[in-house]
């Protein structure tokens, strides 16, 4: 597992790394620019009461909020984005690691469509069903860590092995090599989340990410498939 981080991160100078992660940043930060002026916008806008200094308290909840908000949604929109650039991080990886692989199978776009609808209500649901839960811990930080590890790690686990392993197999053998070998898929996803988590290399983790999952599917694939 190590060792596959490893070899992902030591990819990342690579100019095809490079243009897709100023590519996911570029977005990402508009993204969230448009979000939090939306946020200002309504804040200084909007009065919720007439009296002043319970105005001001309520505008910062409102900023308080929608940081923490992003905070926990912020994996799931950035890999949301990136995605879109991912292939070709998965291609270079294979050309340098693995140059005997055959062309990747062909995905259709229905499967490519229903794989990251599927992706994204699931991220959105278990995320916003677990916000109470955030709130409820969020004075207690090794307990709210570990949960937001243990969830994150599960879907950054089971989309990321997707994403490497729908080029190679089937959604119908790529689902025999996840329940064979969820526990490392997982636990990649937490380390994977762990490093989302951190400022400043989270922006690029997306691609780090691909290239790891890639490793260790790889790894696990020839033992399983």
């Amino acid at each position: 597992m190590i060792s596959s981080l490893l070899k992902a991160f030591s990819q990342t100078f690579d100019p095809v790394f490079r243009a897709t992660a100023l590519k996911g940043l570029i977005s990402s930060m508009l993204l969230f620019g448009v979000i939090f002026g939306i946020v200002w916008s309504l804040l200084a806008t909007t009065n919720f009461v007439n009296i002043f200094w319970l105005e001001n308290i309520l505008d910062a909840l409102g900023w308080f909020a929608t940081a923490l908000i992003t905070w926990i949604v912020f994996p799931a929109v950035t890999i949301a984005i990136v995605s879109l650039f991912l292939s070709e991080i998965a291609a270079k990886v294979e050309s340098k690691h693995y140059p005997d692989l055959p062309e990747p199978r062909h995905q259709s776009v229905n499967e490519s469509l229903r794989t990251g609808l599927k992706y994204m209500v699931l991220v959105l649901t278990l995320n916003l069903a677990i916000l109470p839960v955030y709130l409820a811990l969020l004075f207690l930080p090794p307990v709210n860590i570990f949960v937001f590890i243990a969830l994150n790690g599960y879907l950054f686990g089971r989309e990321y092995f997707e994403l490497v392993a729908y080029r190679r197999l089937s959604p119908q053998e790529a689902e025999g090599v996840w329940k064979s070998e969820k526990k490392n898929f997982i636990y990649a996803g937490g380390i994977i989340t762990f490093l989302f988590s951190i400022p400043f290399i989270n922006w690029f983790m997306p691609i780090v990410a691909t290239a790891f999952m890639l490793h260790v599917f790889e790894n696990r694939k020839g033992k399983k498939v």
